[in-house]
């Protein structure tokens, strides 16, 4: 009777025993990171399944040693050194090979066990693909397939190991051991990976799951909730679609991958959790659901955030008045604005494909010279890997018959951890009008120069505040004075001072009215000599009509003064003498009329 009781109570245990790893088992698969474990010699002797998703047989990396499938050996090294005189590391950033020939961005989790006298005996961590931050979507759905087919590839496994396990008491005792280990490591990988398990029994409508889903709902410890308590977590908005899920997966088998909105126990605000579900079955009857449950709240905002940033970009590369092309790394154009089209005179169709080597740019320097394909700022930006900035460039526009002015910038993309762009943009300004208008400037400005210099009398330019800004060589030779004398300073420095109070207010009323100034005035030459001057001045107006300046002319009048003077003394002498003559005096003009 004691055998037999032995026995029965033997059988119960390893019933426990493969009950409680099939749920392990079950939970464990789900895990998107990768766990392993290492013996004293950094050797591979246990890796989770989930190692496939970076390009490795589970079964050939066993036995390999883990330093091996990291990119970069100091980062490897420093790695290594870091868990040793650390005991464990916590989120470690390094760069993994993967068994495809990709690079991907990792952190490792990691703990050192050691023996009662301090020697390292194993480590046991876990890798988790940081580069799905990057790229959420693909990640999400490379994860959900991947998983799909490590719960389908690993059920016959699993089975054969459990029947393995219960063969034999010693095999029962190493066993569970094991369970124990694989209890500690599923609690461990959980909180690492934010992930979490649960599993739904049909009969009962109970749901159990992991400290990690516990700790997402907000909730206690030790909390088993029937499946309307577990369905009340989920916002109003996203519950039919979970129950709908649960309801195909009970009846049909059919798995599901939901992304759902939820709210913790205690909390108003919304996260967004992932959950995936798959029936387990006894023979032929769907008994139980089982699955994970995830907080990917983080990463639903961030592609919110980037759906949002995408959208404004598109808008803005739609509507900004500035041409935008990108470029590839050969040089051939991808896409282009609406603006680029406008200015270019071309369409998106017409451009794409085309390189800056095309002759067909008819490019050329603002001199007129030839500009080289291989020298334009896009080129230039792929060759060198900088920006090239603020180059001047005329294009050749097919529907204008004509060129056009264009201000260029070219940035130059990169891939995440490489130097070479695979990319280039390129923003441009049509300045075709602002060349013209410089260009028309220009020739004014040099036909004023040639008209002023040749002319018989001062020239001078002067800004709102009353200084020269221009004047030529018959105004020094006025005043006397050097050109540094006088560019630069106010006009009314070498007025007479008898003169200088009424002419400096007939200049501001002038100035105030916008109208023209003409007076003549006395001014004192460094000498102390005096002469008499003519200066007329006329406002320069802006563009919106606001006043830029003034321009003028000063004309040397000091012998028609004293011409003048002259004769008004001879005229007054005449009078004078006239008056007192004892005969008469007249004076006729050519036609023989009376003047005097």
């Amino acid at each position: 009777m004691t055998v037999r009781r032995d026995v029965h109570q033997m059988r119960e245990v390893e019933e426990a025993l493969r009950r409680s790893e099939a749920k392990y088992r079950r939970i464990f698969e789900n895990v998107q990171d990768v766990f392993y474990q290492l013996d004293a010699q950094d050797l591979i002797t246990e890796i989770s399944p989930s190692v496939e998703r970076f390009g490795y047989d589970r079964e050939e990396m066993i036995g390999r040693s883990v330093l091996e499938f990291y990119d970069e050996l100091e980062q490897s090294s420093a790695l290594a050194r870091e868990i040793l005189e650390q005991g464990e590391v916590d989120d470690y950033e390094v760069r993994l090979k993967t068994g495809d020939g990709r690079v991907l961005d990792v952190s490792v989790s990691a703990h050192v066990y050691r023996d009662p006298d301090g020697m390292v005996v194993g480590k046991e961590g876990c890798i988790r693909d940081i580069s799905r931050r990057k790229r959420a979507e693909e990640e999400l759905r490379e994860h959900r397939d991947r998983l799909e087919e490590l719960v389908d590839e690993r059920t016959a496994e699993l089975t054969q190991t459990n029947e393995r396990l219960l063969r034999e008491i010693e095999e029962r005792r190493r066993a569970e051991e094991a369970l124990q280990k694989s209890v500690r490591l599923l609690r461990d990988t959980g909180e690492m990976a934010k992930v979490g398990g649960w599993e739904l029994d049909l009969s009962t409508k109970e749901v159990s799951w992991t400290e990690e889903v516990g700790r997402i709902h907000g909730v206690e410890p030790g909390y088993k909730p029937k499946l309307e308590e577990a369905l009340n977590f989920y916002a109003p908005e996203s519950r039919p679609a979970v129950e709908a899920a649960l309801k195909r997966a009970a009846e049909t088998g059919e798995p599901y991958d939901l992304e759902s909105l939820f709210i913790p126990l205690g909390s108003k605000d919304e996260i967004w959790v992932r959950s995936l579900g798959k029936a387990v079955y006894s023979g032929a009857k769907i008994v139980k659901l089982a699955g994970t449950f995830q907080n990917i709240d983080e990463y639903k905002r961030a592609d919110e955030a980037l759906r949002k940033s995408e959208e404004r970009h598109r808008i803005l590369f739609e509507t900004i008045a500035q041409g935008i092309v990108y470029q590839s790394a050969d040089g051939a154009i991808i896409s282009a604005n609406p603006a680029a089209e406008r200015i270019l005179g071309l369409t998106i169709d017409q451009m794409q494909g085309r390189t800056s080597i095309d002759p067909r740019w008819r490019a050329i320097h603002e001199d007129g010279s030839d500009f080289p394909g291989e020298t334009h700022p896009s080129m230039a930006a792929l060759k060198t890997g900088r920006k090239v900035l603020n180059v001047v460039m005329g294009v050749f526009n097919p529907k204008d018959d004509s060129h056009r002015w264009i201000n260029i910038n070219a940035i130059p993309l990169f891939k995440p951890g490489e130097n070479k762009p695979y990319q280039v943009y390129t923003t441009f300004e049509d300045i075709t009008e602002r060349q013209q208008a410089e260009e028309a400037l220009r020739e004014s400005e040099e036909k004023f120069r040639t008209l002023s210099a040749s002319a018989p009398i001062g020239i001078f330019l002067m800004d709102l505040q009353g200084k020269f800004t221009y004047v030529n060589e018959q105004l020094l030779e006025i005043d006397g004075l050097r050109l540094e004398e006088l560019l630069g300073h106010v006009w009314t420095r070498n007025i007479h001072p008898d003169d200088h109070q009424a002419t400096v207010e007939e200049a501001l009323k002038a100035g105030s009215e916008i109208r023209r100034f003409s007076r003549d005035f006395r001014i004192l030459r460094p000498q102390g000599e005096v002469r008499w001057i003519r200066v007329v001045s006329s406002p320069m107006l802006s563009r919106d009509g606001s006043l830029a300046g003034y321009v003028g002319a000063a004309e040397d009048i000091t012998e028609r003064q004293q011409a003048e003077e002259a004769l008004r003394e001879s005229e007054e002498k005449f009078r004078t003498l006239s008056a007192s003559a004892p005969i008469g005096i007249f004076l006729m003009d050519l036609q023989g009329k009376f003047t005097y």
